[in-house]
C-alpha cells in the first residue's frame, strides 16, 4: 500500500469518526462519547530502569563472574595428584603468612629472608595464573594506548615498585623505554633492592611510577609521598589493587591522594570481575609540607583466615 493511500484510509476513518461523534451529539447521547475514549487502551510507556536496578545488575554480573572463576580453580585442584596438592597447599599458607607480615609493618620493619621471599613469589605466581586478569597486563595495555601517544617510548622514564623476584614490566615494554625494577630483596640482576619510600632516583626524575598490587606496607603515605618526589611535574602514578581494600570507599581514597598533590585521571575497575582496580594520577606540584593527618592513608589489609 502506498503512503498517499494510507493517507487517504485514515483520513476517511477520522472522518467517519467525526460524524459519529455529531449524531451522538444532536441524539443528547454525547456522554457516550467520553466512555468510548474511556475503553480505548492506554499506550504502553516503557520504564527505563532506574540507577539502583542497573547497579544491582552490575553486582549480580560481578559475583558470578567470581564465581564461575573459582569453580574453575577447584576444578584444576581437583586434577592434581595428592603431592600436587600438598605442594599448593604448603604454598598457599607461606603466602598467606608472608602477606600478613608485609600487611602489618613499615617499609623499614619488614624483616624477609631471600630464601622467604622466593618462595612467598613462586606461591604468588601460582595464584597469578588462575585469575582472568593479569593486573601487570593491563597496565602495560594501558601505557601502551595511553602514555605512547603522547611521547616515543624511547622518552619515557619508569620505576616499577615492588615489582616481585622478576622484573615483568620491564620485559613486557619495548626494550628502549627506560624502566628501573624495584623490591624490598633483588632475586634478579635488572632489580634494584630499596626500600619503597626510600628509592635511589633523584628528584623529579621519572615520567611515571607504577604500583602493581605492591601498596602492602602501613606507610602508605610515605610511600605515595616518595612517588611524588621522584616524579616530573604532570608525571603518572598508576597503580593496582584489591579492590576489597577499598571497602567501598574508592572515592575517598582518591580525594586523599588529592590533598597530597595529585590529580585524579582516571578509576576503572578491571573486567570481567571487578577483583582489582586501577588508578591513574598525574603530579601536581613540589609541595612536600602536610600534616601528619593528611599523610596518613590507609588500606585494609588482604587478612587471610586461618586453615
Amino acid at each position: 500500500m502506498s503512503k498517499q493511500s494510507k493517507k487517504a484510509t485514515k483520513r476517511k476513518k477520522t472522518e467517519k469518526l467525526k460524524r459519529k461523534k455529531k449524531q451522538l451529539k444532536k441524539l443528547g447521547l454525547s456522554k457516550y462519547i467520553a466512555k468510548e475514549n474511556k475503553n480505548k487502551k492506554p499506550k504502553t510507556v516503557r520504564s527505563q530502569p532506574n540507577q539502583n536496578e542497573e547497579d544491582q545488575r552490575k553486582q549480580r554480573e560481578k559475583e558470578k563472574a567470581k564465581l564461575e572463576a573459582i569453580r574453575k580453580i577447584k576444578k584444576q585442584q581437583r586434577s592434581l595428584s595428592l603431592e600436587e596438592r600438598c605442594k599448593l597447599q604448603m604454598s598457599s599458607s607461606l603466602l598467606r603468612m608472608v602477606d600478613e607480615k608485609l600487611y602489618s609493618s613499615d617499609t623499614g620493619s619488614i624483616n624477609l629472608s631471600k630464601d622467604e621471599f622466593l618462595a612467598y613469589h613462586d606461591a604468588y605466581g601460582r595464584v597469578c595464573d588462575s585469575w582472568p586478569v593479569k593486573p601487570i597486563d593491563y597496565i602495560v595495555r594501558f601505557i601502551k594506548k595511553r602514555l605512547f601517544t603522547k611521547r616515543p617510548p624511547e622518552k619515557w622514564r619508569i620505576a616499577d615498585v615492588g615489582c616481585g623476584n622478576e622484573p615483568l614490566l620491564r620485559r613486557k615494554l619495548p626494550r628502549r623505554t627506560k624502566i628501573k625494577s624495584f623490591d624490598l630483596i633483588s632475586a634478579h640482576k635488572d632489580v634494584i633492592e630499596a626500600n619503597m619510600d626510600n628509592l635511589p632516583l633523584e628528584n623529579e626524575s621519572m615520567n611515571c611510577v607504577v604500583y602493581s598490587l605492591s601498596l602492602m606496607a602501613k606507610n602508605l603515605g610515605n610511600i605515595l609521598l616518595e612517588a611524588k618526589r621522584v616524579l616530573k611535574l604532570n608525571g603518572s602514578l598508576l597503580i593496582v589493587e584489591v579492590t576489597s581494600r577499598f571497602e567501598g570507599r574508592v572515592r575517598r581514597f582518591a580525594e586523599k591522594l588529592e590533598r597530597i598533590g595529585f590529580k585524579k585521571q582516571s578509576i576503572s575497575e578491571l573486567k570481567p570481575n571487578g577483583y582489582f582496580i586501577f588508578f591513574h594520577f598525574s603530579k601536581l606540584d613540589n609541595n612536600f609540607n602536610y600534616s601528619r593527618s593528611l599523610v596518613n592513608i590507609e588500606l585494609k589489609p588482604c587478612v587471610y583466615r586461618t586453615r
